[in-house]
C-alpha cells in the first residue's frame, strides 16, 4: 500500500493501476482468497450505486434535471448565487443521508449541470459543491462508508449521528459554499 501511494505520488503510475496491482499481489501471495473477496463485496451497495447512475441518466433524458433546476432557481429567485448554492448543497447532502454518496451524486449531477446554465454559474463550481455535499454527511450511518464502519463496533445509536452530525453538516455546508463561491466567483 505504501509503495502504491509512493509511486502514485511520484507520478510513476496512476493510483488506479497501483491499487489494481496491489490487489493482484495480495491475491497471488494468498493474503486474500476468492471467498474473502466475494464476502467483502456488498451486492446491495453495488446495486444501489448502479441503479442510481441509471436513475440519473433517466432524469436527464426526460428533462427532470432541468425541471428540478428551474424549481430551485424559482425558489432562490433573483437572490445571490449563494442562496442557490446553499439549496443545492442542502438537497445533495440530504439525499446522501438517506441514500448513499454515490447515489446522491448521480442524481444531483445532471441537476447541477442544468442549474449552471440556467443561473449562468461556473459548472465546475456547482460540481465541486455537490461532490463535497455528497461525501460530507455526518448525520446518519448511511451517509458515508466510514460512518457505517464505526456504527456497529462503536455501539452507536442512530440518534448519536444526529446529535453530532447535524451541526457538523451545517458547519461544513457554510464553509464549502463560501469557499467554492470565493474560489470560482471572486478570485
Amino acid at each position: 500500500m505504501v509503495a502504491t501511494i509512493g509511486l502514485s505520488t511520484a507520478n510513476v503510475l496512476t493510483l488506479f493501476v497501483g491499487l489494481a496491482a496491489s490487489c493482484v499481489v495480495l491475491f497471488v501471495t494468498k493474503c486474500v482468497s476468492i471467498s474473502d473477496i466475494v464476502q467483502a463485496v456488498d451486492l446491495n451497495v453495488l446495486l444501489l450505486v448502479a441503479s442510481s447512475y441509471g436513475l440519473g441518466l433517466a432524469m436527464s433524458n426526460v428533462g427532470a434535471d432541468k425541471f428540478i433546476a428551474k424549481l430551485l432557481v424559482n425558489v432562490a429567485g433573483t437572490a445571490s448565487p449563494l442562496l442557490y448554492m446553499f439549496l443545492l448543497y442542502f438537497i445533495t447532502n440530504f439525499l446522501t443521508a438517506i441514500l448513499s454518496n454515490a447515489a446522491a451524486l448521480a442524481l444531483m449531477f445532471p441537476v447541477a449541470i442544468s442549474a449552471a446554465s440556467l443561473q449562468d454559474l461556473p459548472v465546475m463550481m456547482l460540481v465541486m459543491l455537490i461532490t463535497i455535499a455528497a461525501t460530507a454527511d455526518f448525520s446518519t450511518p448511511i451517509g458515508y462508508q466510514t460512518n457505517l464502519i464505526v456504527y456497529g463496533p462503536g455501539h452507536y445509536k442512530f440518534t448519536d449521528y444526529f446529535k453530532v452530525g447535524i451541526p457538523l453538516n451545517l458547519l461544513c455546508m457554510v464553509i464549502c459554499v463560501f469557499t467554492t463561491y470565493y474560489v470560482y466567483m471572486v478570485i
